[in-house]
């Protein structure tokens, strides 16, 4: 294959030494899912990579130029992308599964400072806290009830109502994240809010997740709000 065009945000572009990419062939519809080695003639990354979260990440743009791959670095048939989207559209989710992790960091540095271990001593008896760490509890449970339902749920060819609430699984973590943090930087306090802090970082990276594709939370909100209404609410966004 000779490869060009370009791929936003991608991820750890600035050390993986291959580059996932899919892409199209002119006048054929099927996706194509190639490894692009990152020493290939053609390829280069652009960018700084300044973003206000998910640093770690370092995902700047990546521009190919007709770049040769081999057949062999097609990693599966051509195709068997499509139908994955179809027929195990699960795989959009893992995203979430990083965030749902993320909300059980969020808590587990909020009870540190609570219980005392973050500081000079215990703030669990502060009723207001107490109110806040509660509002917590609600929101982590949530995204991972529904998360942990979703995934004793999941196979191949899922029905509209299981694809339904992966969506909603979606949603709710992605937007539970920063409601969570925003939550214990309230019951935290000042300190919180210094760079030093992970519950800083937190913040930070919590309000990344929603805008990420395919299934952003931007996707996931208008397909449910044609689930059950109309027949295409069950098309899976590649």
């Amino acid at each position: 294959y000779r490869v060009s065009g370009r791929k936003i945000f991608a991820s750890l572009s600035g050390a993986a030494d291959i580059h996932n990419v899919v892409c199209v062939v002119e006048g054929d519809p099927r996706v194509r899912l190639l490894g692009v080695a990152a020493d290939s003639d053609g390829l280069h990354i652009e960018g700084e990579w300044d973003s206000l979260g998910m640093r770690a990440t370092d995902s700047r743009n990546l521009v190919l130029e007709d770049v040769f791959v081999p057949a062999e670095c097609e990693w599966i048939p051509t195709g068997m992308f499509d139908q994955a989207a179809a027929r195990w559209p699960y795989f959009f989710m893992t995203l979430s599964f990083a965030y749902l992790g993320l909300m059980g960091a969020i808590m587990d540095a909020t009870a540190e400072y609570l219980i005392g271990d973050g500081g000079p001593s215990a703030r669990r008896s502060n009723p207001i806290k107490q109110q806040g760490w509660a509002e917590m509890n609600l929101t982590y449970d949530r995204a991972q009830a529904l998360c942990y339902r979703v995934l004793g749920e999941c196979g191949v060819d899922p029905d509209p109502q299981e694809v339904r609430r992966a969506w909603s699984s979606m949603v709710t973590t992605m937007d539970g994240a920063p409601h969570l943090a925003s939550l214990a930087l309230r019951v935290c306090g000042g300190r919180a809010l210094l760079r030093p802090s992970r519950l800083e970082q937190f913040y930070r990276d919590a309000r990344c997740g929603a805008a990420m594709h395919p299934w952003s939370m931007d996707v996931c909100l208008e397909r449910l709000g044609r689930a059950d209404l109309f027949d295409d609410a069950t098309e899976t966004p590649v």
